[in-house]
């Protein structure tokens, strides 16, 4: 529900901002063609920029899982150690004693787990720096895209199409084409 609300919200904003402006500029001369129209989806679809970002985040995917099966095999080794260190210490032990060593062998296990949890952390977190890095890159090309297309189209204000009932010009196929043209 907060999502619709926030998407009303920007629409609302968006109607609102475009209100202003025609307000400002005067009904009259504000031509239709002055507001661009961009859809969102077909451009991270079919921008080269978007799409080299989909293809990293993929490829960093497939690193986390690989580097989490890695770290599974470890612990799997270790835990096969462990049993067998704990099972020869176990030997010719008291009920006592045995529970004692039981607990000192769970705590290791426990602090292995807790540093696989760290190690996992530390490189999602190192993926999700470049990952945003290189998303604020390809945002940049997008907005410079959209407005090279503007320059060249005299369109003043650029709208998601979904926020446009009527008028203004659709660019989004020229925006992706500005984006192929800068590979």
């Amino acid at each position: 529900m907060k999502g619709k609300n926030f998407f009303l919200a920007v629409l609302l904003g968006g109607c609102l901002l475009a209100a202003a402006v025609m307000a400002s500029w005067g009904a009259a001369s504000l031509r239709v063609e002055a507001l661009g129209l961009v859809d969102p989806a077909k451009i991270q679809e079919r921008f080269p920029a978007y799409v080299r970002l989909l293809d990293l985040k993929t490829t960093y995917e497939k690193e986390m899982q690989t580097y989490r099966n890695h770290l599974s095999g470890q612990f799997q080794s270790y835990l096969t150690e462990l049993n067998e260190e704990k099972e020869a210490k176990l030997a010719g032990k008291s009920a006592e004693e045995k529970k004692a060593i039981e607990a000192e062998y769970a705590k290791k296990v426990q602090a292995k787990q807790n540093e696989m949890v760290r190690q996992i952390q530390t490189k999602h977190e190192e993926l999700q720096k470049k990952l945003d890095a290189e998303t604020a890159k390809a945002d940049a090309k997008g907005k410079e895209a959209i407005a090279a297309v503007c320059r060249e189209k005299g369109i003043a204000i650029v709208l998601n199409k979904t926020a446009v009932y009527f008028g203004g010009v659709e660019i989004t196929e020229a925006v992706i084409a500005k984006g192929q043209s800068k590979k």
